[in-house]
């Protein structure tokens, strides 16, 4: 009894840890990884050989209309998370709800052949690997909120050096897409710079971009640059109150959250980490003296 006891603190003190803290130090320390859109770490490569896997699991659930037509609610709020992850392994809703359920499957299986065999444990595995995909998909989208936080002022700081010099909007936008770092960011204005030129409005482009991101900062941004061109006020001056806004709100962001980290990471210190040092202190003790030992 007593190694179930360990094993469910382990895995809870190492759950709250993974889901709960490790997102808030990389934002206080602004530990944001160079480049790509979403992390390009060991989980998205195995999503990428999983894929056509899936795939074919989700043309058979097609073929079963109650089924499919059920889950619909469930597939829409998920495609907007993905959407907002950069689409990792270009997976679809469908295919990340069968993970999801893989993952929920796989997870006791890996439970029972390490030895355990207790129905209370068994369950927690089920509902903690069920969940698992979806909080990862959510640091997907913590992570490219953090790199937008981080590039944005830069780029509006070279637009208002565009603007200042007697450029345009879209001549400044093509400047930071011929020349800027291909990230996240440089991603994102490209695909509005392709949108422009096929014809669509800006207000549409950019609405379109900030739909896609759903951050607060970027909808701010979108919002003043329509703003500004309804109106037809110089773009270099409003530009520069929002670049001083954003580096602003990002560094009173950092504080915060550098505040709270001591205070988050009392809960599964007290719950799970101190449980587990007093069972391996006093469990040995415990057993002997009922045993009659003493």
């Amino acid at each position: 009894m007593m190694i179930y006891l360990i094993s469910l603190a382990s895995f809870c003190s190492v759950f709250f840890l993974a889901a709960f803290i490790l997102p808030h130090l990389s934002t206080v320390f602004d530990i944001v990884p160079e480049g790509s859109p979403h992390r390009k770490d060991e989980t998205h490569h195995f999503l990428i050989k999983l894929k056509p896997f899936l795939t074919a699991l989700v043309q058979i659930e097609r073929r079963i209309p109650y089924v499919w037509n059920k889950l619909a609610p469930q597939r829409k709020s998920l495609t907007r998370l993905l959407i907002m992850a950069g689409e990792p392994a270009s997976l679809e809703a469908s295919e990340f709800m069968l993970l999801q359920q893989i993952s929920a499957l796989a997870a006791p299986l890996l439970g029972i052949t390490m030895g355990f065999y207790d129905l209370i444990f068994i369950l927690f595995l089920l509902s903690g690997g069920y969940f698992l995909p979806r909080l990862w998909l959510r640091e997907q989208i913590a992570y490219r909120h953090r790199v937008i936080m981080r590039e944005l002022p830069n780029l509006i700081d070279i637009l208002i050096m565009a603007t200042e010099a007697g450029l345009d909007f879209m001549n400044g936008l093509k400047i930071y897409i011929g020349k800027g770092r291909q990230d996240l960011l440089w991603q994102l204005f490209n695909r509005v710079l392709q949108e422009l030129n096929m014809g669509k409005s800006r207000r549409q482009a950019l609405e379109n971009m900030a739909a896609q991101v759903e951050l607060t900062e970027m909808n701010t941004f979108v919002s003043v640059l329509n703003q500004a061109n309804e109106l037809g006020s110089p773009l270099g001056k409003i530009l520069r109150v929002q670049s001083e806004t954003l580096r602003t709100r990002r560094f009173n962001r950092a504080e915060e959250f550098a505040q709270k980290a001591p205070v988050k990471i009392l809960a599964p210190l007290m719950i799970c980490i101190f449980p587990t040092v007093f069972i391996i202190l006093f469990g040995p003790l415990v057993i002997r003296f009922l045993s009659g030992e003493f």
